[in-house]
């Protein structure tokens, strides 16, 4: 047995390791996305929210001094599958409350969104906005979400989250 490690090897072994590093993900575009906002700011600047994919699952980080250095993630995204991606995220300037929608792959060309709020007590549990989507061959839904304030002082907020698909009527 090898004694810095405590594994024994005996013949050819395959060894997987699976880790999550500060504000890493094995995804090339978990940053970039057709336009989905992944990083947001508070009213006045000071405070950065950023949403991201790594490993088939949404996280969140906050900046609390304009992106110089980042708090321990959360994970937003509950699912077995590991099938999540394409996050995007809104911030209610009026309250500070965070938005956030994204896409869950099931595996047969299908995709729930899902959407979750942050508010002072923090994160809610995922809900989905609307199940098993099937978008045209070779796309994705991904997904945005985007807040429309009522009028100026009114605390009277739409969300919506919006995504990709094509219908053909006859």
């Amino acid at each position: 047995m090898d004694s810095r490690n405590g594994v024994e090897f005996n013949d050819r072994a395959d060894v997987f390791f699976d880790r999550k590093g500060h504000l890493k993900s094995n995804f090339n575009t978990a940053l970039s996305a057709n336009s989905q906002r992944k990083v947001v700011t508070n009213q006045d600047g000071t405070e950065f929210h950023m949403v991201y994919e790594d490993n088939g699952e949404i996280w969140y980080s906050k900046s609390t001094d304009e992106g110089s250095s980042w708090g321990v993630e959360e994970l937003l995204s509950i699912g077995p599958d590991k099938g999540n991606a394409y996050p995007s995220v809104a911030i209610n300037e009026g309250d500070g409350s965070l938005y956030v929608a994204w896409q869950r792959d099931l595996g047969n060309g299908s995709y729930d969104i899902l959407f979750n709020k942050r508010s002072s007590s923090g994160w809610g549990t995922p809900k989905t906005v609307t199940a098993d989507v099937s978008p045209p061959s070779g796309t994705l839904p991904q997904p945005v979400v985007s807040i429309k304030r009522s009028g100026e002082g009114t605390l009277t907020n739409r969300i919506m989250v919006m995504f990709y698909l094509r219908k053909q009527y006859p």
